[in-house]
C-alpha cells in the first residue's frame, strides 16, 4: 500500500508540473509521516526536492502553506533555509517545490543545533499568517488532553490528568514569551556542511510559543546535552523563567504525541515501551507538583 500511493504521487506530480516547469529526472528520496519527498532535476532550477503530502486534504494544505510562509520568513532573517521555487496547489495534489542541498548528518552537532535554535527564537516576528493569532496554550492544553484519551483508550491504560480548562489555568500563570518555534528540530530535519548547518526544513509543525516549550520538546528528543546548552544563549534565565510544573506540561505535550505516534501508527513495540514509560514518569512528576 505505501509503495502503491508513492507511485500514485508520483504520477500526479509528473502530470500537475507539466505546466509549471520541466522535469528531466525524478525519484523517490524519503517518507515522512506527513509527507512524500521526491528528488528531481529540472531544466529551470537544476535539482530539488519535492514535497508531496500524503493525504490531500486542508489540513495538509495548511501544513504547506505554513511550510511556504515560515521558510520564505525565516530565510529572510538568516535562518538557513532552501530556496522554495514553487507552492502547486490543485484539486489533484498539492507540492512544494525547494531547492535541494547537500550535505552530510554527523554524529554530533548539538552545539551548532544550539546556535541555529537560539538565533529562530530571537528572529523579527513579522507575517500576516494566522499561526500568529493561535493561542499557544490554549492549543497545548486542547491536544494534551486529546493525545492523552487517545493513548488511554487504545493502549488500555489509566493515566488522568487535569481537565482542558486547568491545564489552561497552570499554563497562563506566568507570562509567556511567544517566539518563532519549529517544534521539530532534529538531525533528520537538517542539513550539515562540515561543521556548519547549511539547510533547516520542515516547518510543518511550527506555531508561535514559548521557547521553553521548543526546549523541552528537545530535551525529550534526546538534543539537550552540555553542547546544545552551551550553544543556546542564556539557556539558564531562559529555563528560570517558566514554572516547573509548566516545564513538566511542555515536556508531557510532546511524549504523549510521541506515544501514540510510535504505539498506535508505526507500531514501533520498542520505542512505543519506552515512550509509554516515560509517559507514566512525566504523569507522577505532574501529580507531584499539582493536586486535584
Amino acid at each position: 500500500m505505501h509503495q502503491n500511493r508513492v507511485n500514485e504521487l508520483l504520477h500526479l506530480v509528473k502530470q500537475e508540473s507539466v505546466q509549471q516547469f520541466k522535469v528531466k529526472s525524478i525519484v523517490p528520496l524519503a517518507s515522512g509521516v506527513e509527507n512524500c519527498v521526491f528528488k528531481a532535476k529540472t531544466e529551470e532550477w537544476g535539482e530539488v526536492v519535492i514535497r508531496v503530502p500524503w493525504i490531500k486534504n486542508n489540513e495538509s494544505r495548511k501544513g504547506l502553506q505554513k511550510e511556504y510562509m515560515l521558510s520564505n520568513h525565516c530565510a529572510k532573517q538568516g535562518i538557513p533555509i532552501p530556496s522554495i521555487f514553487l507552492f502547486y496547489q490543485s484539486e489533484q495534489v498539492d507540492f512544494l517545490v525547494q531547492r535541494f542541498v547537500s550535505g552530510e548528518l554527523p554524529e554530533m552537532a548539538e552545539g551548532k543545533m544550539g546556535e541555529l535554535v537560539n538565533q529562530l527564537h530571537h528572529i523579527e516576528i513579522v507575517s500576516n499568517h494566522e499561526i500568529l493569532y493561535e493561542d499557544c496554550h490554549a492549543f497545548l492544553s486542547e491536544r494534551i488532553v486529546k493525545n492523552n484519551n487517545l493513548a488511554m483508550r487504545k493502549g488500555n491504560i489509566h493515566i488522568p490528568l487535569p481537565s482542558v480548562e486547568e491545564l489552561y489555568a497552570i499554563f497562563q500563570s506566568f507570562p509567556l514569551k511567544k517566539r518563532f518555534l519549529h517544534m521539530d528540530i532534529r538531525k533528520e530535519n537538517m542539513i550539515y556542511d562540515a561543521d556548519q548547518i547549511v539547510a533547516l526544513f520542515d516547518w510543518t509543525n511550527a506555531i508561535m510559543g514559548d521557547p521553553v516549550l521548543e526546549l523541552m520538546r528537545i530535551d525529550e528528543y534526546g538534543l539537550l546535552n552540555e553542547d546544545f546548552i552551551n550553544g543556546y544563549q542564556n539557556f539558564e534565565r531562559e529555563m528560570a523563567r517558566v514554572p516547573t510544573i509548566v516545564q513538566l506540561l511542555y515536556r508531557y505535550h510532546t511524549v504523549a504525541m510521541l506515544t501514540n505516534l510510535f504505539c498506535f501508527e508505526l507500531k514501533d513495540l520498542h520505542q512505543g515501551e519506552k515512550t509509554m514509560k516515560r509517559l507514566y514518569e512525566l504523569r507522577n512528576q505532574v501529580n507531584q507538583e499539582f493536586s486535584w
